[in-house]
């Protein structure tokens, strides 16, 4: 049986999806209430593409 070697970014890996999991969380929070108001969100700050 071959193991694989461990990940070397696996931990930065973990960290965005711990990022993006939080994001969407507060996403939902606006979206029930209509409002970004009371969440973590920023507001103004929007991905733009170049």
């Amino acid at each position: 049986m071959s193991v694989s070697p461990a990940d070397p970014d696996a931990a930065v890996k973990t960290a965005v999806l711990a990022s993006y999991s939080a994001m969407y969380v507060e996403q939902m929070k606006a979206y029930r209430q209509a409002s970004a108001e009371g969440t973590e969100l920023e507001s103004g700050s929007r991905v733009t593409s170049p």
